[in-house]
């Protein structure tokens, strides 16, 4: 995100940070799908960190595990006879 806000910066005629905006060349010549595929190249993984299976595990006792369940099904059971998610 903080490529695109950067990018941004340039676009909209402020300078560029310091030692940043060099994606601004890129984007004038090749377009917005190229910069965006660059940045994917070489953007490091988002999203939630892989554990091992053993760590996992001990996220949640095994014990709670239903009542958990039961108590998110509830949850989502009562949005959806109220007439679900208003925005």
């Amino acid at each position: 995100m903080s490529d695109y806000e950067e990018l941004r910066r340039v676009a909209t005629g402020r300078p560029p940070s310091a030692g940043h905006g060099v994606g601004f060349a890129l984007f004038l010549r090749s377009g917005m799908a190229a910069w965006i595929e660059a940045c994917a190249a070489v953007a490091p993984p988002c999203g939630a960190p892989r554990l091992p299976p053993m760590q996992r595990d001990q996220l949640l006792p095994t014990d709670m595990r239903g009542e958990v369940t039961m108590v998110l099904a509830t949850m989502a059971l009562s949005v959806a006879r109220e007439g679900g998610l208003r925005t």
